[in-house]
């Protein structure tokens, strides 16, 4: 019989191979100590500590659940099943949430790289994109965080989508592809729906590297052929086609945009902070324009929390909004000796525009994990422009390598220490009051913190002090009241909830609280009064219904709430 010809492995196979692991060694070295942190008081106990049906795990109930519910401002079952498959393996053991969380993102790392050097066949810039997304210290809030397990989730699904796009977009005939990556579009939005606007980054692709439009040459293509670099054949169509193309994409995005505004209208959440004017919310989606790219050169001063700027000016955002069109401008003319300038550059304007702001969602003006995508477009500009530039010079191998060598061990180093930070609430919130003046949230998160294990005189002196910078923090006089509680300070505790329910009389865990300790210091009627008050405020209050019966059983002599 014929001996059978051994396969050869193509040397870039072999690289690429190697790079991935590469990838994953310094991921996993970068985040190593994240199998050792807490949960944090912020969304995870929400999400995952005191939720009865992600703790019920893979349940057809529990299922149902994720199908149907808001909770957390969000339409996002794909999220909800991850948390409660988590759940199902490792219980309430954080390691196992953030080793999954930490998978996704060394996952998400692994695609950035095949995808761009699928796409381009430039080995070494794929790489360093796809090294910046993994080891920049931005990026650590939504891979440490794991309420934020949505983000690498969603970017998973989506990168994959994209992958799915871009090998149809090499064969005229992948209807299969093309349904693959709808359906991985789908998912995508299913675990958050940052990606809505996933149909413009495909029509970017199409620009740059896919070269799909019509008539359309790139400047290297001869370079490559000249070089034996075997690029890879895109089949071209029109730009009327390509539009048409997206029309299903475009409807996930639209489908995916409605449900999220529908989840905002329905999950009843404490507005903490009064929404902004129209003028403003353009101010700051300028202002973090220009924030997100200041970090991402120098990203210190990172917090969990950024408190919105105190003012904003309409001077410094109008050069802002002047900059963003200059730079535009020269990206649209530059665009045919430069194509991944544009296609760059709007990839990181575009993917924003979804937590700018313009349509209001939270209290956040900023917020490290809003860039896990659209700093990929960044990334790119940089890792295609800089060889560009030093095309001629003849020590440009040499001083690439040691610059970028230099970068990455220094954004590695920046990230070890950053997941340090997210170790557990204490040490979040304490970071998050240093690097940042008059945060309210993190001067409140950490007296919870600190409530939590009943260090009340620390809880009380961190509420007072952001009462300090704001008295209508109402949150904070609720918490207040509670630590004040705790320190068997009854009377002190019961002057601040009331403070807190004049301020917003439609809390309903006020009333509760307050009901909790009328109740403590023998006041039955005013109780009852507050659990009923709890309960109309929140029907499905299970907590203030069977207390209320209690408070009444023991109710001596009816009485009369004040109105």
């Amino acid at each position: 019989m014929p001996e059978k010809t051994k396969r050869k492995i193509h040397p870039q196979t072999l690289q690429a191979g190697l790079i991935c692991l590469l990838l994953v060694l310094a991921g996993a070295f970068a985040y190593r100590q994240i199998l050792a942190n807490d949960f944090v008081n912020f969304d995870d106990t929400v999400y995952v500590i005191e939720n009865p049906h992600v703790r019920a795990g893979l349940t057809k109930e529990s299922a149902i659940w994720a199908l149907t519910t808001f909770r957390g401002n969000f339409w996002m079952p794909a999220t909800w099943l991850s948390f409660m498959a988590d759940h199902q393996l490792y219980g309430l053991n954080p390691s196992g949430f953030h080793l999954t969380g930490l998978i996704l993102h060394l996952a998400n790392a692994a695609l950035v790289f095949v995808l761009l050097n699928n796409m381009t066949q430039k080995l070494w810039r794929s790489a360093f994109v796809a090294a910046l997304f993994l080891l920049h210290p931005l990026h650590v809030e939504s891979v440490a965080w794991v309420a934020e397990r949505k983000d690498v989730l969603s970017t998973f699904f989506g990168l994959s989508a994209i992958s799915m796009y871009a090998a149809y977009a090499r064969h005229a005939d992948g209807s299969g592809r093309y349904a693959g990556a709808l359906v991985f579009f789908a998912l995508s939005l299913t675990a958050k729906p940052m990606l809505v606007t996933l149909p413009f980054i495909l029509l970017l692709l199409d620009f740059w590297p896919l070269k799909r439009f019509p008539a359309q040459h790139g400047p290297d293509d001869a370079t490559a052929a000249s070089a034996g670099v075997r690029k890879p054949r895109t089949w071209q169509a029109g730009f009327g086609s390509l539009l048409r193309e997206k029309i299903p994409f475009f409807g996930l995005s639209a489908a995916g945009s409605l449900v999220t505004l529908y989840a905002g209208w329905r999950w009843d959440s404490p507005d903490i902070f009064p929404a902004l004017s129209f003028p403003l919310r353009i101010f700051n989606a300028l202002y973090a324009y220009a924030g997100y790219i200041q970090k991402m050169f120098a990203p210190a001063y990172l917090a969990v929390f950024y408190p919105r700027p105190r003012m904003l000016s309409g001077w410094t955002a109008a050069g802002i909004g002047v900059a963003v069109c200059v730079v535009t401008a020269a990206a649209v003319r530059g665009a045919q000796r430069y194509p991944y300038g544009i296609a760059g550059w709007l990839w990181y304007l575009g993917t924003l525009v979804p937590v700018l702001g313009l349509i209001p969602t939270g209290p956040y003006g900023m917020a490290d994990r809003f860039t896990y995508v659209p700093l990929i477009g960044l990334y790119i500009v940089i890792a295609w422009a800089v060889p560009d530039l030093l095309d001629r010079w003849r020590f440009k191998k040499y001083f690439m390598a040691l610059s970028a060598g230099v970068l990455l061990s220094g954004l590695m180093f920046q990230t070890v220490a950053q997941v340090a930070v997210w170790q557990n609430s204490i040490t979040l919130f304490r970071h998050a009051v240093r690097v940042t003046p008059d945060n309210l949230v993190a001067l409140n998160n950490l007296g919870a913190a600190y409530a939590e294990k009943r260090r009340y005189d620390e809880a009380v002196f961190r509420y007072l002090e952001a009462l300090r910078i704001e008295p209508d923090y109402f949150i904070a006089r609720v918490n207040l009241g509670a630590a004040l509680a705790g320190k068997g300070k009854d009377g002190q505790a019961i002057l601040q909830y009331r403070e807190a329910l004049r301020l917003r009389p439609d809390f309903a865990g006020a009333h509760y609280n307050l009901a909790d300790l009328l109740m403590r210091t023998g006041d039955i009627i005013g109780a009852i009064c507050h659990y009923k008050k709890a309960l109309t405020l929140k029907p499905d209050f299970l907590e203030a219904g069977e207390k209320l019966q209690k408070a009444l059983r023991m109710q001596e002599k009816p009485g009369v709430c004040p109105a």
